[in-house]
C-alpha cells in the first residue's frame, strides 16, 4: 500500500512531460496484455467447444433398437433406433455416470445431431425453393436440407456431421480473374485471365442473420460456421452456353441484379457480399456478381486501377451476353467504389453501340464512386442519363475506400458528400454520410442497414428519393439532394 500511495504521489508531483512518458509506458504495457488475455479467451473457448464435441461424440452411443422417451413430450422428438439388439440395454461407455444420465445425454445428442443426417444423400440438383414453394424464389425452404456431399467436405464438419441451419442463397458469376485453385474459397485470385470464367456459387446465411452484416468469424484463423457466418460453400464453373441457358430460365418474368464490387477485394468476399445483399433487400430475381481482378491488399491501390480499367472491355461484352440472351424483365446494376469505373465506361459503349438494349437496364445504382469528379460531371454523366430514368448516386465522404482514393489523387471525387456533392439533373444524389457505405469493407451492420433499406424501397419498389421514408430532401443554391434521417 505505501508503494502505491508513494507513486501516486509522485505521479501527481511529476510534470506534464514525465505524466505523459508514464501515460505511454502504461498503455504499451496493458494494452498488448489486454489484447492477448482477449486471444486467449477466444482460444479457449474455441478449443473447449471442439474437446467437447469431440468427447461427447466418442463417448455416447445410442444402443440400436433402444427407444428413448424425450425429456419434453413431443412425439415428433422421439427416436426409434433398430439394429437388432434388446429393448432398453444401453451399452456402458461412461462408467461414471448413471445409467439414466447416459440416456439423457445421449437424447441430447441425438436430437441435436441426427444421426440418420449422415445416411442421407443430399445433392443440389435445382435452384433453392423460397418461403413460398416457388422453385424459381431466391431462398432454401426454413426445412429444406440444400448441401451436398462436395460442400460438405470443404465445409470439413465434425465428426456429428452437422445438420445445417441456414439457407442456402445461389448466385451466378462472372469473372476475369484467373483460376488459381479449386477450393471454393480460392478458386480466384487477383491475376488477369484470358477469357471470362462463367458459374455459380451457394453461399449459406445463418437464420439469426442481421440486416448488413456479413457474419465472420471473429479471428480469421477460426473456422467458419454455416450456422453462424455468412459462407461460400461451393463454387461451379460452369460452359459459357449453358450458364446463359440456366440464366434465361432463371430470369424468365423475372428481375436481376448485377453487383460489381469494388478495390481490395477478394472472389470470396464478393461472392459473399452479393448473396448478403441479395437477402437483406429480399430480392426475388437472379442476384449476379462480376468481379474483376482485385488484388485484395490495401497497398495495391495503383495495380487495382489498372486491372479495372483493363476489365472494362470484359464487363461490356458480359452485359452485352446478358442483356441479349436472358431477356430480364428488370436489370439493376450496383457498383461500389472502384467498380463504378470499369461499369459506366462499359454502360456508355453499350449505350453508343447497341442502343436498342438501353430500356432493359431499369435501374443504376452508383455507390460512392471513386471517379474524378469533374470526369465523371463533364464525360460520364452526360452520357448515361437517360430522359425519365435518373441515376442514383450515394455519396459519403467516410467511405473507407473512397477516402484512401482521395488521399492517392488530390482530386474531389464523384462520392464525396459537403462541399464536393455531384448535384445534376437526372442524377438522383443521396449524401449517405451518415450511414455506410462500405458495401465490402468491415463495417458496423446497424450503419449499413438504412442504406440497403433504401435500395431495396427502389429496386422493388421503384420508388424515388421522395417517396422514400428513410429520406428527406435538402434545397441548397446548386440543386437538391437528399439525406438520411437521423
Amino acid at each position: 500500500m505505501d508503494i502505491f500511495n508513494s507513486l501516486i504521489i509522485s505521479i501527481l508531483d511529476a510534470n506534464w512531460h514525465q505524466r505523459a512518458i508514464f501515460i505511454g509506458l502504461f498503455l504499451l504495457t496493458t494494452i498488448p496484455a489486454l489484447a492477448f488475455l482477449r486471444l486467449l479467451y477466444f482460444l479457449i473457448i474455441h478449443c473447449l467447444d471442439k474437446f467437447f464435441k469431440l468427447d461427447l461424440s466418442k463417448n455416447i452411443s445410442l444402443s440400436k433398437n433402444e427407444k428413448v422417451i424425450p425429456i419434453k413430450s413431443n412425439k415428433s422428438q422421439q427416436v426409434e433406433i433398430d439394429k437388432g439388439v434388446e429393448q432398453n440395454k444401453t451399452e456402458e461407455v461412461m462408467p461414471f455416470f448413471s445409467i439414466e444420465t447416459q440416456e439423457q445425454l445421449a437424447q441430447t445428442v441425438q436430437l441435436r445431431h441426427n444421426i440418420d443426417y449422415r445416411k442421407r444423400d443430399i445433392e443440389i440438383t435445382e435452384a433453392p425453393l423460397d418461403y413460398s414453394g416457388d422453385p424459381s424464389g431466391l431462398f432454401a425452404d426454413k426445412t429444406q436440407e440444400v448441401l451436398d456431399e462436395r460442400a460438405k467436405e470443404k465445409f470439413k464438419l465434425s465428426s456429428y456431421d452437422e445438420e445445417l441451419q441456414t439457407n442456402i442463397i445461389k448466385i451466378y458469376f462472372a469473372t476475369d480473374r484467373a483460376k488459381e485453385s479449386d477450393e471454393p474459397s480460392k478458386m480466384f485470385g487477383g491475376k488477369r485471365a484470358d477469357n471470362i470464367s462463367y458459374g455459380h456459387c451457394f453461399v449459406s446465411m445463418p437464420k439469426n442473420h442481421s440486416i448488413g452484416e456479413l457474419e465472420s468469424p471473429y479471428f480469421k484463423f477460426l473456422k467458419e460456421r454455416p450456422e453462424k457466418h455468412v459462407v461460400l460453400c461451393d463454387t461451379k464453373i460452369i460452359e459459357k452456353s449453358n450458364y446463359f441457358n440456366e440464366l434465361k430460365e432463371r430470369c424468365k418474368d423475372s428481375d436481376a441484379f448485377i453487383f460489381i464490387h469494388g478495390y481490395n477485394v477478394t472472389f470470396k468476399d464478393a461472392a459473399r457480399r452479393t448473396a448478403q445483399i441479395a437477402a437483406d433487400i429480399e430480392f426475388n430475381g437472379a442476384p449476379i456478381l462480376y468481379s474483376w481482378p482485385s488484388q485484395a491488399k490495401v497497398k495495391s491501390y495503383p495495380a487495382d486501377e489498372q486491372n479495372i480499367e483493363w476489365s472494362e472491355i470484359n464487363i461490356f461484352e458480359f452485359l452485352i451476353d446478358f442483356l441479349t440472351n436472358t431477356k430480364a424483365k428488370n436489370v439493376f446494376l450496383i457498383a461500389h467504389s472502384m467498380g463504378n469505373r470499369g461499369m459506366t465506361r462499359a454502360l456508355i459503349r453499350l449505350y453508343n453501340q447497341m442502343p436498342e438494349l438501353r430500356h432493359q437496364i431499369k435501374e443504376v445504382i452508383l455507390a460512392a464512386p471513386d471517379i474524378d469528379a469533374d470526369v465523371f460531371k463533364n464525360d460520364i454523366a452526360p452520357n448515361l442519363i437517360t430522359k425519365n430514368k435518373p441515376i442514383t448516386l450515394y455519396a459519403c465522404s467516410t467511405d473507407k475506400a473512397l477516402g484512401l482514393s482521395h488521399k492517392f489523387h488530390g482530386y474531389p471525387r464523384a462520392g464525396d458528400s459537403g462541399n464536393g456533392l455531384i448535384l445534376m439533373d437526372g442524377i438522383e444524389t443521396i449524401d449517405a454520410t451518415k450511414v455506410d457505405t462500405s458495401f465490402l469493407g468491415h463495417s458496423f451492420y446497424a450503419q449499413s442497414r438504412p442504406l440497403l433499406s433504401d435500395i431495396s424501397y427502389l429496386i422493388k419498389e421503384g420508388k424515388r428519393p421522395n417517396e422514400r421514408f428513410s429520406l428527406k430532401s435538402m434545397l441548397t443554391s446548386p440543386g437538391k439532394y437528399w439525406e438520411f434521417k437521423a
